[in-house]
């Protein structure tokens, strides 16, 4: 990428993060592992809350280019609780 983001650029990226994300995800464990040569082995969780927070920045760059989002995040809609009957 250069100095100026475009927003084919940003989108690549979220693609590229999205199909690292799944790929690590699917080769990780569901608990952290240690091993001593190479130390810290990231969960599938610790996996996914990289790629969110990778996902949210590329949607602060849309926001500031006035651009439109690159990923819609499951957790800014809001709850709706349903009504009893």
């Amino acid at each position: 990428m250069t100095d100026q983001f475009t927003h084919d650029e940003v989108k690549e990226s979220a693609a590229k993060t999205w199909r690292e994300m799944m790929v690590s995800h699917a080769k990780a464990d569901v608990k952290r592992g240690y091993n001593r040569f190479i130390g810290q082995i990231p969960s599938q969780n610790d996996i996914v809350r990289k790629g969110v927070a990778h996902l949210q920045f590329l949607n602060t760059i849309c926001v500031a280019n006035k651009w439109p989002l690159v990923w819609e995040d499951p957790d800014e809609k809001p709850v709706n609780p349903g009504k009893l009957t």
